[in-house]
This record gives structure tokens, sequence and C-alpha cells, in this order.
């Protein structure tokens, strides 16, 4: 599956697999940024499928913030990525970080991320398909996320099922990712979609893929930004 292309401007890179995790939407987003950070200083990535413990909703890095959210919404917070509102409820959360090629856009690593998905969807039963046309979001100032469908976005049934949102920063890529509606009924399916989910990514972009030993440090950062940043009003409300 993996092409030529692929192998040439990327090479082999170390990512730690996270367990999979319920948590807060605001734990989830600080872990994540954490984990940027380390990806930034160090040579290794990260990757790991989350669901967050209530429903939740995050707001694109840019977007206005409307007063009305706080009356339709309990739990939000604002992402480090880009794009629209993505309201969160019983979907799984792809986190994946790495060292990007700085000679490719963004867009490459999103089809690459997509095919990827898309291939461990058809592996468990998903007639999916996905969104080949090129047209610019409308999601990064007003709009839901999962209203349009953008480019290399994966639709079941016409209707958008996974779409994500990324950031670059000092050689680092964070994608992250919602797949909705999207029945995984245990861990035990959690856990083969991942398996399925892994083996694509390591072709596609080249990665050797090992479980983290320990990531306690990790782990009680992001419970301090959690509190100091994701649930700070400041920052949620940073654009309005």
């Amino acid at each position: 599956m993996i092409s030529e292309q692929t192998r040439i401007i990327n090479l082999k890179q170390s990512l730690k697999l996270i367990p999979y995790r319920v948590d807060s939407v605001y734990f989830g987003m600080a872990l994540d940024e954490v984990l940027f950070e380390l990806t930034q200083e160090t040579s290794n990535g990260y990757i790991r499928l989350s669901s967050f413990s209530e429903k939740s909703v995050t707001v694109g890095y840019f977007q206005k913030y409307k007063k009305e959210y706080q009356n339709q919404y309990v739990d939000i917070t604002r992402r480090v990525t880009g794009g629209g509102l993505v309201e969160h409820n019983n979907d799984l959360i792809l986190s994946l970080l790495f060292k990007y090629n700085n000679q490719k856009n963004v867009s490459f690593y999103y089809e690459i991320i997509h095919n990827a998905i898309f291939f461990a969807l058809q592996a468990i039963g998903y007639n999916s398909s996905i969104y080949k046309k090129n047209r610019k979001s409308s999601a990064s100032k007003e709009s839901l996320c999962f209203s349009n469908p953008v480019q290399y976005d994966i639709l079941v049934d016409n209707k958008k099922i996974v779409g994500g949102a990324m950031s670059r920063k000092k050689g680092a890529f964070l994608y992250q990712g919602s797949l909705q509606f999207v029945k995984l009924s245990d861990n035990k399916s959690v856990i083969k979609f991942q398996n399925i989910l892994l083996s694509f990514l390591a072709e596609e972009l080249n990665f050797d893929i090992s479980g983290i030993n320990d990531y306690s440090k990790q782990i009680k950062k992001a419970d301090m930004l959690s509190v100091q940043k994701y649930q700070n009003g400041d920052w949620i409300r940073k654009y309005r």
C-alpha cells in the first residue's frame, strides 16, 4: 500500500503507543499538548486512541467563541489544532504526533492518515468512502466540523464520520481526529481496530510503533495543564 514517494520522504521514526484511555475533554486536550511538546523536543512521536468521559465540545484554535456556547454546552474547551466545532458524544479520538517533512503540506499527511483510517474501518466491516472533492472548508471560523466534509474526510452513506484537525510546530506534527458513529462495543473492539489502524499507519508513514513503558510524568503534567489552561476561560474564549 505504501507508495515509493512516501518511502523516499520519510525515514523510519519511532512512535510510542499510549494505551486507550477514557478521560475528561480537558485532560485529553492537555495530554495531547504535553505529548506535542515532547515530540518537538525529542526524536519520538506518539499515537493514542481515547474517548471522553462526558459529552463535550471542542472548538478549533482560531474559531470565534460565541456567548451561546456557555448555555448550549457544559464541557467545552479550545483545541491547539484548527478546524471547527466538534461535538464529542461517544466518538473515538485519534491523536497522532510525529516529526514531519517540511517539504510536504498538511493535506499530504491528512490524506495518508485518512487512508489508513479508511482501510482500518473497511477491515472491521464499515462500507466507507473517502470524500474526493477539493473545496475549502467553511469550518475554520464558524461552523460545525461535521456539517460539511472536506477533501479526504471519510463518509458512510454520504454522512461524514471521520474528520480531523492539525497543527505543526518546531518540526512536530499533531493530528487530532474524531471518529463519529463508529460503534466499537467494548475495549476488545477498540484494541482490534487499533491494531489494524497501527498496521496501516506504520506502513503508510514508515513508523516503528512500540508500547510505552512509563508516562507517569506526562500524566502529572497533563493533570496540571488541564486545570490551568483547558478549563481556563481566557483560553476557551481566546477568540471572541
